[in-house]
């Protein structure tokens, strides 16, 4: 009769482990699957915030279309004011030693908000450096004094105070 409980415990105990690695060797498996598929499709993932585009159809001259033009500004500088913005508050409230900010991007209409986070980054001496806008697709020199390019023509020295002043 012992013999008898004492197989059946023996099977029971068995089970449990079957069961245990059966349970773990699932879940190992599903992790492996939402990682895989975590990595190669972020986008899909529920509540990952992956990159963002932004569509805008534009029909004739805008100008005139204030709403249409403050969705395309918000559209066109909210990470290049965030940036601006960030790095006046490292030094500003963090004490780093930050002297400039090279910006060699180029391209986008005039932006109110962005001329006033480089006017405030100037302001606590963080010198905001753009490229000049030189060249376009056609390899031949452009000439920013006669078509704007920002970030590089916007004047900040007024806004930080250094209007009349010669630099050579």
């Amino acid at each position: 009769m012992t013999f008898e409980a004492d197989q059946i415990v023996d099977r029971r105990r068995l089970r449990r482990k079957l069961t245990f690695w059966r349970v773990a060797a699932f879940v190992i498996a599903l992790i492996a699957i939402l990682v895989a598929f975590g990595l190669s499709d972020r986008d899909a993932v529920p509540g990952w915030a992956g990159p963002q585009i932004a569509r805008l159809t534009i029909d004739g001259f805008i100008g005139d279309n204030r709403r249409q033009t403050e969705l395309i500004e918000k559209l066109t500088d909210t990470n290049a004011v965030k940036a601006v913005n960030y790095f006046t508050d490292l030094k500003t409230r963090h004490g780093l030693d930050i002297v400039a900010l090279s910006n060699s991007w180029g391209g986008g209409g005039f932006s109110q908000s962005l001329l006033n986070a480089i006017v405030a980054a100037a302001n606590v001496d963080i010198l905001f450096v753009a490229a000049a806008g030189n060249g376009g697709s056609d390899q031949v020199g452009d000439n920013n004094d006669v078509v704007a390019n920002y970030p590089s023509n916007y004047n900040t020295s007024a806004g930080a105070g250094y209007e009349g002043e010669r630099v050579d």
